[in-house]
């Protein structure tokens, strides 16, 4: 029969298996764990490399971003600066244009007036020139009476 000794040899050899087994992975993963430890080196160097790049790229976004708010400072006060010169020059062209319109308006007022005069001078001209045929034609005198022009 089998002892007490024996099975108890037998389960302490199969705990010793399974820590061999164990102690064994685990040297497989120490294993692994350092020979990715010169990746993780060079990966930390090379996020370290990308950190210090990306900072110098934000401060020179900054200053690129500063200058364009400058500049745009400078435009927006030009912008306004000519929207008041173009305003000012409406305004004049809209006086000027009321002025020329009031001379308009007078000037159509004089050349009804004098196309009126045209008119009464044609027709006192026409009666001149009746009474002058009127004269000849009874052999009057050469007496040229000028018409009333003013009436």
């Amino acid at each position: 029969m089998i002892t007490y000794t024996v099975i108890l040899d037998i389960i302490i050899l199969c705990v010793l298996g399974v820590t061999i087994m164990f102690c064994w992975k685990l040297n497989i993963r120490i294993t692994q764990l350092q020979s990715n430890k010169s990746e993780m080196v060079d990966f930390i160097k090379s996020l370290d490399a990308t950190i210090i790049n990306a900072h110098k790229n934000i401060v020179s976004l900054k200053e690129a971003t500063q200058n364009a708010s400058d500049e745009r400072k400078k435009y927006v006060s030009e912008g306004n600066e000519l929207a008041n010169d173009l305003s000012f020059i409406i305004d004049s062209g809209n006086r000027l244009i009321s002025r020329i319109e009031k001379v308009v308006e007078v000037a159509k007022g004089l050349d009804v007036t004098l196309e009126a005069k045209v008119e009464k001078l044609e027709k006192h001209k026409e009666a001149y020139k009746r009474k002058r045929r009127n004269k000849n034609k009874k052999g009057g005198a050469n007496h040229n009476p000028s018409p009333n022009i003013d009436s």
